[in-house]
């Protein structure tokens, strides 16, 4: 039988497909092992997703945007100041934006951070003024999760 390149090629692909499957899928299945079993040992085999730097931009991008409905509702504390970063800078046109969390603000286990976003803004007319927005995000590490994942619970000015 005269050997075929292709079919070689075609072999080592799906074997490189299978074997990065494979450890992707064991990586996660270790993680969500050590989130469940051993948290309390060893903390969290996974940092929460998003980071809170990234909560912290969607959120900006949410109120500039308007988009009221970026926090539920029910979630009375953080959705009304939502509503009240809306009324400031809602519609801006914003630059020099700078989005830093203090990652042990609190604690040590990535549950609790506290996320500073600044930035320069203006409204039509009005001049450049700079803007700041603090953020508290927390992570279900405390319940503790399959994979942690963080979320705003509380905003101020």
């Amino acid at each position: 039988m005269p050997h075929c390149p292709f079919r070689l090629s075609q072999r080592i692909a799906s074997t490189l497909v299978v074997t990065s499957a494979g450890l992707l899928l064991g990586s996660f299945l270790f993680s969500v092992f050590i989130n469940l079993f051993l948290h309390k040992l060893w903390g969290p085999a996974v940092l929460p997703y998003p980071s809170a730097e990234q909560v912290g931009t969607d959120y900006l991008s949410a109120i500039i945007a308007k988009n009221k409905n970026y926090i539920p509702q029910h979630d009375s504390c953080t959705h009304t100041a939502l509503i009240n970063d809306i009324d400031q800078y809602g519609g801006a046109k914003i630059r020099d934006i700078s989005v830093q969390s203090e990652w042990r603000s609190g604690n040590s286990d990535h549950t609790f951070e506290i996320t500073t976003i600044r930035f320069d803004h203006h409204q039509q007319h009005e001049a450049w003024q700079p803007g700041e927005i603090t953020l508290m995000t927390a992570s279900n590490l405390l319940e503790p999760p399959l994979l942690p994942f963080r979320k705003i619970i509380c905003s101020g000015g």
